[in-house]
């Protein structure tokens, strides 16, 4: 993960103020996430209007310019740029365009919106941020416990949508987020407010029902133990679970049927695990017809009304309209085959290989976020949703600021 280069701290009261609230929109993220559930994407694309405004004032858009293109001229940003483009090729045979071209809009305005952010902000985060950021999230799980405990009844009065499972994302972004803040409030000598925020996590992710949130913090947590003590080999462990993740992915639904005692299965059923498994079988048939390109970027919604969904067996084909495989890695192969798929594993072993290089704190909180964000994406939600990539971008971007040790603590004077 490359720190961001030297952008000149603010010199005047507006590019302070401008700085500020780039910073300010990115702490309020999980707040926002908590009350509107794909919020995530606006706030960042806000933050970056923000930071860029605050570069274009102060003349350093040719530095900004010079740190994006040095980005992407990593071995990370190249796999990445190749993908995207493969992407982008993909949807030439794509048979629902539009819907093609949306889910490419979503990914690449978070995507490129994070870049850009990354490169426009100063390295140094505000202590009031980190502050902001930590209230945060405190509210934001206060709010979804407050929520689910009065049966939405708030939200009903408005007459918005007042499902419980609504939360699922909200308890998600907050966890992916939630690594580099507490290692922020760890690393700065706040440890008491980071076990407090981490406390009221676990009560919001327990009453939100998310098993998604529950399965990625739990993997989170391991390797969190596992690369404090050697980063190396830590990053090691997360490359190689991400890639069999990847290489599994067209026969995971098989697979799981057949060696999954039935037993098991049947008390997993608050995880839909026999549900999930059916999903996997469906979209694994997908698979196995366009092995090579996939059926085009962004067509999993519309996978029942694709041309192949007639050569799947019928058995399997109403599972197709599951909106998509609930498993990322599946869905990579689904739409845009071997090929994306390789692009893809390709962007994700560099960035993980990256991280075991960092000083040993950074290291540790950034292969739990991304073992966390691995661990949901097995069973989670549709990959290239828009707050989905914003969360990530985000939190890349807070865990690239991390300070590399703890925090000097000043020494009290002493007493007279």
């Amino acid at each position: 993960m490359q720190r961001p280069g030297s952008v000149t701290q603010a010199g005047t009261p507006r590019l302070a103020a401008l700085d500020g609230l780039a910073f300010g929109l990115l702490a309020a993220m999980p707040l926002g996430m908590a009350l509107v559930n794909r919020s995530a994407q606006p706030l960042l694309l806000l933050a970056t209007a923000a930071a860029l405004a605050a570069r274009l004032q102060s003349g350093e858009m040719g530095a900004v310019w010079q740190r994006i293109r040095a980005l992407l001229c990593t071995p990370i940003g190249v796999s990445a740029l190749a993908f995207l483009v493969f992407a982008g090729l993909s949807m030439a045979w794509s048979h629902h365009l539009k819907i093609s071209l949306s889910a490419y809009g979503e990914l690449l305005a978070a995507a490129g919106a994070a870049l850009v952010l990354h490169a426009c902000l100063p390295r140094e985060v505000p202590g009031w941020a980190v502050k902001l950021a930590a209230v945060s999230v405190a509210i934001g799980c206060l709010t979804i416990v407050a929520e689910l405990a009065t049966a939405m009844t708030f939200r009903a009065s408005l007459g918005v949508r007042n499902y419980a499972f609504i939360f699922k994302r909200s308890v998600t972004a907050i966890l992916i987020l939630g690594w580099p803040l507490a290692a922020y409030l760890w690393l700065t000598g706040r440890r008491p407010i980071a076990v407090a925020v981490a406390l009221l996590f676990l009560i919001a992710t327990y009453v939100a029902h998310s098993s998604a949130t529950a399965l990625g913090l739990a993997v989170g947590l391991v390797v969190l133990v596992a690369a404090a003590l050697c980063p190396k080999r830590g990053s090691l462990a997360v490359a190689a679970a991400l890639g069999a993740g990847l290489l599994i992915a067209p026969v995971l639904g098989d697979t799981a049927a057949r060696i999954l005692p039935q037993r098991l299965v049947e008390r997993l059923h608050f995880a839909h695990a026999a549900d999930r498994i059916a999903i996997w079988q469906s979209f694994g048939e997908v698979v196995k017809r366009r092995p090579i390109a996939g059926v085009g970027f962004g067509t999993s919604s519309a996978m029942p009304r694709d041309p192949v969904a007639a050569e799947v067996p019928a058995e399997r084909r109403v599972l197709l309209g599951a909106w998509h495989p609930h498993n990322g890695y599946l869905q990579v192969w689904a739409e845009t085959g071997l090929i994306g798929a390789a692009l893809f594993g390709a962007t994700l072993l560099l960035s993980v290989l990256a991280l075991g290089r960092l000083p040993r704190t950074r290291a540790a909180a950034s292969c739990a976020m991304v073992a966390s964000a691995g661990a949901v994406m097995l069973v989670g939600h549709g990959i290239w949703q828009g707050w989905w990539s914003a969360v990530i971008g985000a939190a890349v971007i807070w865990l690239a600021r991390l300070p590399d040790g703890p925090a000097a603590t000043p020494a009290r004077p002493p007493r007279p």
